[in-house]
């Protein structure tokens, strides 16, 4: 059993714009699921032991394009989505952050009394993991997106503008999703820091997240998805709560780690370049 993850697609992905960090190019990625020799199965089943599943995290037009291309070759998959961002049709606090990279033309910016150079490809990463901590420290997702825009302004920068595929999604998209038989589960109401997060903050954010989804598509969610892949379930949180928890942490074992821990694998170029990916 392998359960893989993704974040979606972009046509002519180009490596080296932000606003296309951690896509797939559509192109590609129809030839892989097309050309896979096993379909991707249900979450549930893969679990189960019977193949391997596809989960794609976010609200983002890029990830129900790439679940779409899915359905179209055959293939089950999972959206894990955050109800907020739908909710309030809000960007990814995130996606300004990587629209506000690509869009910069200056060779320096200021973060917390710090230079960063923008030259290179390699300074601009810098700057988004100094960028992407400093967001973190904060305690809201509105907090984040105030952050990043104010940052924007110091370099000149009014307005943001989201390209078409990192927008969210509607809800009546959602709805079409799910009713294509697409597997819609929980990423949470915000895309939080988690481990920032008291237990009862935690608690309320997946409960609303999954409570949304109820009401709002007729869903009931059972899987969580934890935004950024990489904390754990606290020992004393109730596992009525979440159902069973998904990272995507690249320093722990791949596969199902307790009863209710699924870490999963991220999908890589490998598998583009003819190799189909194994557990």
């Amino acid at each position: 059993m392998a359960i893989w993850a993704i974040h979606g697609i972009v046509d002519q992905v180009n490596p080296e714009r932000f606003t296309h960090r951690n896509l797939f190019d559509s192109a590609r990625f129809q030839t892989f699921l097309e050309e896979r020799t096993s379909k991707f199965v249900d979450l549930d089943q893969a679990i189960g032991g019977l193949g391997d599943a596809l989960t794609i995290d976010d609200s983002t037009s890029a990830a129900a394009d790439a679940a779409e291309y899915c359905h179209a070759s055959g293939h089950a998959v999972t959206v894990f989505v955050n109800s907020r961002n739908i909710a309030q049709q809000q960007p990814y606090w995130f996606t300004f952050l990587n629209v506000l990279i690509d869009s910069c033309a200056l060779d320096l910016i200021f973060l917390d009394d710090m230079s960063f150079p923008l030259n290179t490809f390699p300074d601009r990463q810098r700057f988004r993991k100094a960028a992407k901590r400093a967001a973190l420290s904060l305690h809201s997702e509105g907090a984040r997106e105030a952050f990043i825009l104010q940052l924007a302004r110091s370099v000149n920068i009014d307005s943001l503008p989201v390209p078409g595929h990192l927008s969210t999604i509607s809800l009546d998209r959602l709805r079409r999703l799910k009713a294509l038989g697409i597997r819609i589960e929980n990423h949470g109401w915000t895309h939080g820091n988690v481990a920032a997060m008291s237990q009862q903050e935690l608690i309320e954010d997946i409960q609303k997240g999954a409570d949304w989804l109820r009401d709002a598509a007729a869903v009931l969610a059972s899987h969580y998805a934890v935004p950024f892949g990489v904390a754990m379930p606290p020992d004393t949180l109730p596992i009525a709560v979440y159902g069973l928890w998904h990272l995507a942490d690249e320093r722990r074992p791949t596969g199902r780690l307790d009863t209710h821990l699924i870490n999963r694998v991220t999908l890589s170029e490998d598998a583009f370049g003819g190799k189909t990916p194994a557990a």
